[in-house]
């Protein structure tokens, strides 16, 4: 009976170990993904610069409005990112 019981502990342990890596391994590969973004977000803020520079405002109005809808996606991962750290042990 004993036997048993601290088998069932050593498994439950095992598995929150195992769910300790894998919150860690998503918070930073979120914290990777955000850093990617924002990398695109000043790329596409370029590309709408130099077109609205080149006399193409509708191709570089829309590559900025997509680098705003981008920040903004970016920012919202961010936090759920640094919420999903509050799970990490």
């Amino acid at each position: 009976m004993i036997y048993d019981i601290l088998q069932t502990l050593e498994f439950d342990r095992e598995g929150l170990s195992k769910l300790k890596k894998a919150a860690k391994a998503i918070h930073n590969s979120g914290n990777i993904h955000v850093e990617n973004e924002m990398c695109l977000v000043r790329a596409l803020e370029r590309l709408g610069t130099v077109a609205l520079s080149k006399e193409e405002p509708d191709i570089g109005a829309a590559f900025l409005k997509f680098s705003v809808v981008t920040k903004e996606l970016s920012a919202l991962m961010k936090t759920l990112v640094r919420y999903s750290r509050l799970f990490n042990l």
